[in-house]
């Protein structure tokens, strides 16, 4: 949002249906909600576990939608040392590198013809992960 756009933020209408009372902070205060009520809050103000005890009689909720989190498919697996792997060399660091496999996490199964350096096979499920 920029400095110039301003958030206008208006209080709803509702009323408590039902038995029992409910105890809500409306505008930093504790207010004791009787059954019939009717009282005005913002939205935000109203916890989920008294929405379904509420109808809302002026104004309208503007429900945001989130977009889903991405589900990764395909992870990196650090693969065990066989009698016949070349080696695959060391780092800066000087310790020995290692052989990854880019594996379905469903089926269980690496995606890669061949063992990859750990950078590789990362890159790799990234690009089969979009």
């Amino acid at each position: 949002m920029g400095r110039n756009q301003e958030i206008t933020r208006k209080k709803l209408r509702y009323q408590k249906i039902g038995g029992g009372s409910a105890r809500l902070k409306l505008d930093g205060r504790k207010q004791i909600i009787k059954p019939n009520q009717k009282f005005e809050a913002y939205p935000e103000e109203i916890p989920e576990a008294f929405k379904d005890t509420l109808i809302l009689l002026e104004g309208q909720i503007v429900v945001k939608q989130k977009e889903s989190p991405k589900v990764k498919i395909f992870g990196v697996k650090k693969r065990p040392k066989t009698e016949g792997d070349e080696d695959p060399g060391k780092n800066k660091n000087g310790k020995e590198k290692s052989w990854y496999n880019v594996v379905n996490k469903d089926t269980k199964e690496a995606m890669n013809p061949q063992p990859l350096t750990q950078g590789a096979a990362k890159k790799l499920a990234e690009s089969l992960n979009l």
